[in-house]
């Protein structure tokens, strides 16, 4: 199995030639590995592509004049760059705010599509879209820069997707007041209806619409989405942190089951963490930051009569604000949390740039918490506990309280240790 984490020393797994066996075994018998070099290359072999292909890109920028639309018979295509480095091949829609330019860079309509070790850059609407039928898709190891809708969209009904060690970044202002698209429409990861998804390991910073206090999520998980899991996460300054349920569409139970745990979420406008409509949730050893720390809803949970909140069970999260309940008749129990202001910036190794790792002066968290089965390893891959108990907010013991994040989660850059 490859895997990375977010922290210095060891590495969870890391074994090429276990993936490397692993493709070779599932991929369908006659499958191409087919070399690009240029826009024309891509193109020819796109077309001419059969199930199980892997298109290969090697380093440049690739300028799209049209969708790369995955249809028909390309079950299990794999589309990656060559050096597994995601800045080496940029794949390039013609800009976020230019109308004229390509609207949607990767769509998928069918099964066990991959995209790996690649940029996607400056589409009209969304970077990656899963249409119906795109069950089993991995995303890995793919930035996605300055998309003008949502950099990652998911249609209902899709089942069993990966998108993991990501990062989603805007550096530019996304325009309102341009054609064919809503204004301030705007998101990170946004999927709908999705059943046992799991997003990990990635970072969103800087997603933010034009207006103040508008935009979705950096992960946005609704409308009937079942047991995903959403863990390890770092998201800083996007409009909202995670959201599972959206708050204007109280007709139907947004997220039954699954579970959020391990995710550093800096606040930005909005909510750190939402929560509507819900059943069965578990939210485990969360650090959300605002910088006022009596901000009135760094969480928020909400619901109505006809679909009221069932079992919400938050534990031993660090939420530095306040929750907001918007709850009929409450529905979620907390146990073990830290709320408020008692979390003070200086519990933080650096907060503003997403490093919510705790200090030597998180005293009050440190061996707080009790172990939890359902969080066996911090965010960093760690397993817990590390000390007599695992830590509030999640972290580790005092002595590796000040340890600093890998490059995967500082701004700007990406790496990955195999």
């Amino acid at each position: 199995m490859l895997s990375a984490r977010c922290g210095g020393g060891q590495v969870l797994t890391a074994l090429v030639l276990v993936l490397g066996v692993w493709l070779a075994l599932s991929s369908p018998a006659g499958a191409v590995v087919r070399d690009i070099y240029n826009i024309s290359d891509l193109q020819t072999h796109f077309v001419n592509a059969g199930p199980g292909d892997e298109l290969v890109l090697h380093p440049g920028t690739y300028y799209l004049g049209w969708s790369l639309y995955i249809s028909g018979n390309k079950a299990g295509l794999i589309i990656r760059g060559s050096t597994g480095d995601p800045d080496d091949v940029i794949i390039h829609g013609g800009g976020m705010n230019n109308s004229s330019g390509v609207y949607e860079g990767i769509q998928t309509t069918v099964d066990n599509v991959q995209i790996r070790d690649l940029t996607v850059a400056e589409f009209f609407h969304h970077g990656l879209h899963f249409q119906p039928g795109a069950d089993g898709t991995l995303v890995h190891n793919v930035v996605t820069r300055n998309i003008g809708e949502h950099h990652m969209k998911g249609a209902k009904y899709n089942r069993d997707g990966i998108i993991e060690f990501c990062r989603m970044e805007q550096t530019a202002t996304r325009l309102n007041g341009l054609p064919n698209r809503p204004d301030n429409y705007l998101g990170g990861i946004d999927l709908l209806g999705a059943t046992e998804w799991t997003i990990r390991d990635n970072v969103a910073e800087d997603i933010m619409a034009a207006d103040f206090g508008y935009g979705d999520p950096g992960v946005f998980l609704w409308q009937a989405i079942i047991d995903c899991v959403t863990e390890r996460n770092v998201i800083i300054n996007c409009n909202k942190g995670i959201a599972y349920g959206n708050p204007s569409a109280g007709t139907i139970y947004h997220a039954e089951g699954g579970i959020i745990r391990n995710n550093f979420i800096v606040r930005g406008n909005d909510i750190g963490l939402e929560l509507c409509y819900t059943k069965n949730v578990k939210v485990y050893n969360n650090t959300i930051y605002s910088a006022d720390g009596n901000y009135f809803r760094s969480l928020h949970v909400l619901d109505n009569t006809t679909i009221p909140t069932v079992n919400l069970d938050l534990r031993y999260n660090i939420i530095r604000g306040r929750i907001l309940d918007n709850t009929q008749a409450g529905g979620w129990t907390s146990t073990g949390d830290i709320v408020g202001s008692t979390a003070t910036a200086d519990w933080f190794v650096d907060p503003l740039n997403g490093d919510l790792h705790l200090t030597a002066l998180a005293t009050p968290a440190i061996d707080a918490a009790a172990v939890l089965a359902d969080v066996p390893a911090d965010i960093d891959g760690d397993s817990r506990p590390w000390g007599r108990m695992s830590i509030s907010g999640r972290y580790r013991h005092w002595h590796r309280a000040t340890r600093p994040l890998t490059a995967r989660c500082r701004r700007r850059r990406i790496t990955w240790f195999w």
